[in-house]
């Protein structure tokens, strides 16, 4: 079965750094707060893809199934612009792929 299937994956990760934490349960509920903003607002996947035990560090990875590559661009790059607006400090880097 050779059918090709119509749409594309985005994935935003966002690189942060979090010096005002001082624990473990501190990050998570900075993080829980971020993920569940951008949920809402963007309807993505969101995972903490590294430093899971690291106090003041987190790669978070953001997901989107859509069948315009050109959307999955736009809304991406909105959850970026979103992040470094809200959390210009934290956000250390943002990059896009479209596979």
């Amino acid at each position: 079965m050779d059918e090709e299937f119509p749409g594309s994956i985005g994935i935003l990760f966002a690189d942060l750094h979090l010096p005002e934490c001082h624990s473990l349960k501190m990050k998570r509920g900075i993080l829980q707060r971020i993920q569940q903003r951008i949920r809402a607002q963007y309807n993505v996947s969101v995972s903490e893809l590294e430093y899971q035990d690291k106090w003041q560090r987190s790669l978070l990875g953001f997901a989107i199934i859509c069948s315009d590559s050109a959307i999955l661009e736009h809304q991406l790059q909105n959850i970026a612009l979103w992040l470094q607006e809200n959390y210009p400090e934290q956000t250390l880097r943002t990059t896009v792929n479209i596979i």
